[in-house]
């Protein structure tokens, strides 16, 4: 919940006013330590995700071992 005449998260999260300061708090406390209605949350998600691709953790999933049959 956000409550735009006093430009705070009602549900005690933080909202913090500047880019830095929300890379800041999600270093420091995780993403979900912001409001959802901060305006640098989604770019910060879009960009921890476009991190893991290039990183390869979020890369195609291994196949499953075969079971050999010994015949």
């Amino acid at each position: 919940m956000y409550e735009p005449e006093h430009d705070e998260c009602r549900s005690g999260k933080l909202n913090p006013h500047t880019k830095e300061n929300a890379v800041e708090v999600v270093q420091l406390l995780g993403l979900r330590a912001l409001c959802v209605f901060n305006d640098f949350r989604e770019p910060l998600i879009q960009h921890m995700l476009d991190d893991e691709v290039h990183e390869g953790l979020l890369g195609p999933p291994d196949k499953r071992p075969t079971r050999r049959r010994n015949r």
